[in-house]
């Protein structure tokens, strides 16, 4: 069994972005790709981890809308605060699929 396989309807992926956009990338790659692509809106999307890259079923997503930013830090920090305030709220609530 891979990884996939062995975990499967009980991993959770916390992508940083509003899927199925920028699908595929990581970290800061996704975070340049969403000001490079001048989106003012953008957010998070957790979702269960299938074989699938950033393919599973969306648990929930956030969508934020800011200025333009520049810098990919600057939306790092701002989508960092959005997953910190998200996730205790999905497990509290318990409203994984």
């Amino acid at each position: 069994k891979d990884f996939t396989d062995y975990w499967f309807g009980r991993c959770l992926n916390v992508h940083p972005s509003l899927l199925p956009k920028h699908a595929g990338g990581m970290d800061l790659i996704v975070h340049q790709e969403v000001i490079d692509a001048g989106e003012a809106e953008t957010g998070c999307t957790i979702h269960q981890v299938t074989k699938e890259v950033d393919g599973g079923p969306i648990v929930i997503k956030d969508l934020r809308v800011w200025p333009l930013l520049k810098r990919f830090e600057s939306l790092l920090v701002k989508e960092q605060v959005v997953l910190a305030t998200l996730t205790p709220v999905l497990i509290l609530k318990q409203e994984i699929p």
